[in-house]
């Protein structure tokens, strides 16, 4: 996986843009349209900064069908559920990242949740 993302980003930069990624598109002899790249790039990119970083890559390659099980998703929405309500509330939310020893403003918990489109 290194090795493929090291070949797209071709300034060595630790990030691929969208003309690196385009680039690999087209080399690749693939046929996609600048609307379909901008997606895709915004679908791969989680920090919003247009680029794609190590991370975002392995993270878009990953089969996530795989890695995500039933059991495994339990135990994550568990994590979050610290109130064993069945729902991740605002409240729920602080005392999870508290709990795991993250304490993150209340702007950032709001900015998850409507990312989410939670309530």
């Amino acid at each position: 996986m290194r090795d493929q993302f090291e070949k797209i980003d071709t300034d060595k930069s630790g990030l691929i843009d969208a003309f690196e990624l385009k680039q690999a598109v087209l080399d690749s002899k693939l046929k996609i349209s600048d609307q379909e790249l901008t997606a895709l790039i915004e679908n791969i990119d989680n920090n919003d900064n247009s680029q794609i970083d190590y991370t975002e890559f392995i993270t878009s390659c990953i089969d996530i069908n795989k890695v995500l099980t039933d059991d495994k998703l339990t135990a994550i929405f568990d994590c979050f559920d610290v109130d064993h309500t069945g729902q991740i509330s605002f409240v729920a939310i602080k005392k999870a990242f508290t709990k795991f020893g993250r304490d993150i403003p209340d702007t950032e918990v709001m900015q998850i949740m409507s990312k989410h489109d939670m309530d």
